[in-house]
C-alpha cells in the first residue's frame, strides 16, 4: 500500500478516536452534569425539608432522608451518631438499612471503639475503601468489629455547626467494595452540614424545654417542701422521687441517709413505677460506695460494665448516687436506677439533680430543727406551768382542806347516825355530800396532775369550751388567791379545733392570772374576770380573758408581749411568751385589747371546723388583729390594726402589765 495511502488511513483512524474521545468526554460531562443537577435538586429537597420543620419532627426526618440517600447513592447502610452536649457520650441515634440488613444498633460506643470514637471528636473525615485492610494497626476493636460485620466499606463525615462537632454522618457497604471520590465526598459533605444544622436547632429546642420543665419541677419543689408541715414531709419526698423518676425516664429513685456509725447507708424513702421492684430497704455496707459518696460529687454507674459485682447483682443497669451534705460531712444520698437500660448523665443534669437534693436535704433538716425546738418548747412550757403552779400551793391546800374536812365531818356524822341505829334511807344525803365533795377533790388533784405532768404535744380534736370547764376549779383557786371574782360566758355549740388540751389550758390559765394580778390594790367589788368563748362566721374559735384593771400606759402596752419584760419584782416575764408560742404552734393568734374606760381584753383565737390544721406558725388567711371594743372581734379579725391593739407575731411584741 502506498505510504500516501497508508498516511491517509492513520490520519481518518486518529480523526476517528478524537471524535469517539470527543464523545465519551461530551457524555461524561453530560452525564456528571445530569448527576450534579440531580444532587443538586436533592440538597434542595433536603434543605426545603428542614427550613421549617418543627423541632419535633426533626428525628422523623432525618430517619427518612437517611433512606432517601442510601437508595440514591446505592449504599447499603447510613447512619447519624451524636456527642451529647457535654461531649462525655457518642451514641447512634438515627439509621436505615436496606432489607435484609439490620440496622446500625442505637448503642453507646465510647467504650466499644475507641479509637473511631476519637477521630469523630477530632472532626476528621474517614474513607475506607477496603476494609479490613484500610484500618490503622492501632484500630484493633474496631478491626474485630468489620471482620465479624462483613464491612467492606465505610465513609464517615464529621456534622458540625459553628465548629463545634455534634457527631458524624455515616455510609456503609456490605455486599460489595466502593470507592469514595473527591466529588462525591464533597457533595455528601453538604448533606451533612444540612443535617447538622438540624440536629443544632432540634438540640436547642430540646435543650430548652428540659431547662423549662426543670425548672417548673424545681418550682414545684420548692412549694411543696416550703409549705410542708412535719408530718407531711414523708409524702412530699415520696412524691418529689415520683416527679424526678417520671421527669428522667427512670425505673426507680430513693433517699437513703448514712447509719449513726456512718459505715453503712439504708434507704428511707423511694418511688418504683409500676411493676418494678423496690431497691434493698436493709442497710447497706459497701465500703467502695462509701468512700465515692464521700469523695463526690457524685458516684455515677452507667453500666453493668463499670459496675462493681455487688451492685450489679441487684438488676441495675445503670446507677446515680446524689451525695446529700450537711455542713461539709455526707449526711446521705438520692439514688436513681435503671433497670432495663444504660444511661449516662451529663454535667448539666448532674448539676441540676444536685439542686434537687439541696432542695430535700434542707426540707428534712428543717423538720429535725422544728422537733427539736417543739422538743424545746414542751420542756420550757412545763418548767413555766410548774412554776406557775408553784403559786397555788397555799390556795390549792386551802381548796383541797374544805372537801377533805367536809369529807371527815360527814364521816363522824356517819357514825353517829349508825350508832344511834337509824335506816341507811337516813345515810343517803350524808354519803352523798361525801361523794360529792370526794369527786371535788378528785377534780382538782386531777387537773394538777395534768399540768405538771412532763409529755410531748398531743394533737387531737378538741371542744374548747369543754377544755376551759375542766380548769375550771384551778382557775376559780387562781382567781379568788388575787380576792377576785371568775365569771364564765361559754357560747355554746362551738366548732372543735385542733390542739394539746393542756397547753391550750396553760395559756388560759396564765391570762387568768395575769388578769388577776392587775386588779390587786382595786376595790373588792371591782375585782371581776370574765373568761368568754366565741365563734366567728369564719368558724375562728376565740377565748378572751376580760379584767377591770387599772388603764395602761402606752410604753407598758407597746412593750405588753416582749420577752422577760416584767412588772413584778419575782416575775421572769416569760409567761405571755410561752402562752404566744403556745397559740402559734396551734395556728392561731393572741393579742390584747385595751377596754373602754379601763381593764384589758386578753384574746386568742384558733382555726376551727375544717380549718383546724396541725401545723406552727400563725395562719395567713387571717393574720390582721381585731379592733378593740368590737362586739365580736373574731369577725373583725382582717380589720386594720390601732393603737388600741397589741399582738404576737410581727408586729412590735409586747407584755401584759403583769406578765408571769
Amino acid at each position: 500500500m502506498p505510504s500516501s495511502v497508508i498516511k491517509i488511513v492513520r490520519a481518518g483512524t486518529g480523526l476517528v478516536a478524537q471524535v469517539f474521545a470527543s464523545a465519551l468526554a461530551r457524555k461524561r460531562a453530560a452525564l456528571e452534569l445530569r448527576e450534579y443537577s440531580e444532587f443538586e435538586r436533592l440538597l434542595t429537597d433536603l434543605s426545603s425539608a428542614f427550613v421549617a420543620i418543627e423541632p419535633s419532627a426533626v428525628d422523623a426526618e432525618i430517619e427518612r432522608w437517611l433512606r432517601r440517600l442510601a437508595a440514591y447513592l446505592g449504599m447499603d447502610r447510613s447512619s447519624v451518631v451524636q456527642l451529647s452536649p457535654d461531649g462525655r457520650v457518642l451514641q447512634v441515634t438515627h439509621s436505615y438499612a436496606i432489607e435484609g440488613l439490620p440496622p446500625v444498633p442505637k448503642i453507646v460506643l465510647d467504650t466499644d471503639y475507641p479509637w473511631y470514637v476519637e477521630r469523630i471528636r477530632e472532626g476528621r473525615t474517614l474513607r475506607f475503601e477496603r476494609l479490613p485492610d484500610d484500618l490503622p494497626p492501632e484500630a484493633v476493636a474496631e478491626h474485630a468489629f468489620v471482620a465479624t460485620a462483613g464491612f467492606k466499606s465505610n465513609l464517615m463525615l464529621p456534622i458540625s455547626v459553628a465548629n463545634v462537632i455534634l457527631g458524624a454522618l455515616t455510609f456503609g457497604m456490605f455486599r460489595t467494595y466502593r470507592a469514595w471520590p473527591d466529588p462525591l465526598v464533597n457533595r455528601l459533605h453538604l448533606v451533612a452540614e444540612v443535617i447538622g444544622q438540624a440536629l443544632a436547632r432540634s438540640r436547642g429546642q430540646r435543650e430548652l424545654e428540659e431547662r423549662l420543665a426543670f425548672e417548673r419541677l424545681i418550682t414545684d419543689m420548692v412549694k411543696m417542701f416550703v409549705t410542708a408541715r412535719g408530718d407531711e414531709l414523708d409524702a412530699r419526698i415520696h412524691e418529689a422521687l415520683g416527679r424526678l423518676v417520671e421527669h428522667l425516664g427512670l425505673d426507680r429513685a430513693s433517699l437513703a441517709r448514712l447509719t449513726p456509725d456512718g459505715e453503712g447507708i439504708a434507704i428511707t424513702h423511694w418511688f418504683a413505677r409500676s411493676g418494678v421492684r423496690p431497691p434493698p430497704l436493709t442497710v447497706v455496707r459497701y465500703t467502695w460506695y462509701l468512700e465515692a459518696l464521700r469523695r463526690g460529687p457524685m458516684v455515677e454507674l452507667y453500666s453493668t460494665r463499670n459496675m462493681p459485682a455487688e451492685m450489679a447483682a441487684t438488676g441495675l443497669k445503670a446507677h446515680l448516687s446524689i451525695p446529700l451534705q450537711v455542713g461539709g460531712a455526707v449526711w446521705g444520698a438520692i439514688g436513681l436506677g435503671l433497670l432495663q437500660k444504660e444511661r449516662e448523665w451529663s454535667a448539666v443534669e448532674r448539676q441540676r439533680l444536685g439542686l434537687v437534693g439541696e432542695i430535700i436535704v434542707q426540707a428534712l433538716l428543717r423538720r429535725e430543727s422544728e422537733e427539736a425546738m417543739r422538743r424545746q418548747q414542751g420542756e420550757l412550757a412545763h418548767v413555766a406551768r410548774v412554776a406557775a403552779l408553784g403559786e397555788l400551793t397555799a390556795a390549792l391546800a386551802h381548796e383541797l382542806n374544805q372537801p377533805l374536812a367536809a369529807i371527815g365531818a360527814n364521816a363522824q356524822a356517819t357514825r353517829r347516825v349508825l350508832a344511834a341505829g337509824k335506816t341507811l334511807e337516813d345515810l343517803d344525803e350524808i354519803l352523798g355530800d361525801i361523794s360529792a365533795d370526794a369527786a371535788r377533790a378528785a377534780d382538782l388533784i386531777g387537773g394538777l396532775r395534768a399540768l405538771l405532768q412532763r409529755r410531748e404535744l398531743k394533737r387531737a380534736t378538741l371542744d374548747l369550751n369543754q377544755i376551759l370547764r375542766d380548769i375550771e376549779a384551778i382557775a376559780q383557786t387562781e382567781v379568788r388567791r388575787h380576792d377576785a371574782e371568775l365569771l364564765l360566758a361559754l357560747t355554746d355549740g362551738l366548732p372543735p379545733v385542733l390542739g394539746d388540751a393542756v397547753q391550750l389550758q396553760q395559756v388560759v390559765l396564765n391570762l387568768l392570772r395575769n388578769a388577776a394580778e392587775a386588779m390587786v390594790g382595786d376595790r373588792a367589788d371591782a375585782r371581776k374576770v370574765v373568761m368568754r368563748s366565741a365563734v366567728s362566721p369564719q368558724d375562728r374559735v376565740t377565748v378572751s380573758v376580760e379584767d377591770d384593771g387599772p388603764p395602761i400606759d402606752d410604753a407598758a402596752f407597746a412593750r405588753l408581749f416582749t420577752t422577760f419584760n416584767t412588772t413584778k419584782p419575782e416575775g421572769l416575764g416569760m409567761g405571755l411568751a410561752i402562752s404566744r408560742r403556745i397559740v402559734e404552734a396551734h395556728g392561731g393568734y393572741l393579742w390584747a385589747e385595751r377596754r373602754p374606760g379601763r381593764g384589758l381584753t386578753m384574746r386568742f383565737a384558733l382555726p376551727g371546723g375544717d380549718g383546724a390544721r396541725p401545723s406552727g406558725g400563725s395562719s395567713s388567711s387571717w393574720a390582721m388583729p381585731p379592733r378593740a371594743g368590737s362586739a365580736d372581734p373574731a369577725d373583725q379579725l382582717d380589720r386594720p390594726r390601732r393603737s388600741d391593739v397589741a399582738q404576737s407575731g410581727r408586729v412590735p411584741r409586747v407584755s401584759a402589765p403583769t406578765p408571769t
